[in-house]
C-alpha cells in the first residue's frame, strides 16, 4: 500500500487526540502515504449530527484547530467539503481524488462501520475502495462488521490504536466545556484545542 492517499473524514468538532493518533497510526503502517484530513461542511453537523448551535464550532474554528493539530506532523487538511468544491458526500470526495489520479484508501474508526449502509452510495464505496479501520481494545473487525461490511471484508485492513484512545470523544470535550469542567477532558484534546476552550471560558462564551 505504498504511495496511497489516505483520507480521514470527520466533523472534527473539535479535533481530538484520537484523531491525531489515527494519522500517526496510518503513517506508521504506511510510511509513504499522504495522510489527508477532510473536515465536513457545517450543514452536516446540523442535518446528520443534529447538533444545536452551542454544540457546533464554526467551520473556521474547526478547520483552524485541525490544521494546528495535524499539519506540524506532516499531515494535510483539505477543505474541499467545507468550501463547497464537492457537496459533502463521501462518495463524491473520494471520486474527486480518484479523478486526479490518486490511489485512495479510506481510514475510519470502528464505530463508523454501522453507519456505512446509510451513506450515500455506501455499497459502492465499499465495493470500489480499500479501508483502514482503527480498532480499539479487544474488538476486532469481524466482531463489529455488519452484513454489508462482511460482503467486502477483504477490502478492509485493521489498524490497532493505542489504548489511551479508548474513551476519547469530541462529544465529551464539548460537554465538559459547557459544564464548566474542561479539565476532566484535558487529556482528550490536543494542546491547541485546550487553549481554545480555555480562552472561550475566560470570555464567558
Amino acid at each position: 500500500m505504498a504511495g496511497e492517499t489516505v483520507l480521514l473524514f470527520g466533523t472534527f468538532n473539535p479535533v481530538t487526540t484520537a484523531h491525531v493518533n489515527m494519522g500517526k497510526a496510518v503513517r506508521k503502517a504506511l510510511p509513504e502515504s499522504d495522510v489527508v484530513y477532510i473536515p465536513s461542511n457545517g450543514r452536516f453537523l446540523h442535518s446528520w449530527k443534529n447538533l444545536d448551535r452551542r454544540n457546533r464550532l464554526s467551520d473556521g474554528d474547526r478547520v483552524r484547530l485541525l490544521r494546528e493539530a495535524v499539519e506540524p506532523l506532516g499531515f494535510r487538511v483539505d477543505t474541499l467539503e467545507v468550501d463547497g468544491i464537492v457537496d459533502g458526500k463521501t462518495y463524491y470526495t473520494v471520486q474527486y481524488y480518484k479523478d486526479r489520479g490518486k490511489e485512495v484508501v479510506i481510514c475510519m474508526g470502528m464505530d463508523k462501520l454501522g453507519e456505512l449502509q446509510k451513506w450515500y452510495r455506501g455499497e459502492e464505496l465499499l465495493r470500489e475502495n480499500r479501508f483502514l479501520i482503527c480498532t480499539r481494545g479487544n474488538v476486532r473487525l469481524r466482531d463489529a462488521a455488519t452484513e454489508l461490511v462482511n460482503r467486502y471484508l477483504d477490502h478492509f485492513q485493521e489498524l490497532p490504536m493505542q489504548e489511551e484512545t479508548q474513551n476519547v470523544s469530541a462529544t465529551q470535550i464539548r460537554e465538559a466545556f459547557l459544564a464548566g469542567e474542561l479539565e476532566r477532558a484535558r487529556d482528550q484534546m490536543p494542546e491547541n484545542v485546550y487553549r481554545y476552550f480555555r480562552e472561550k471560558s475566560r470570555d464567558g462564551e
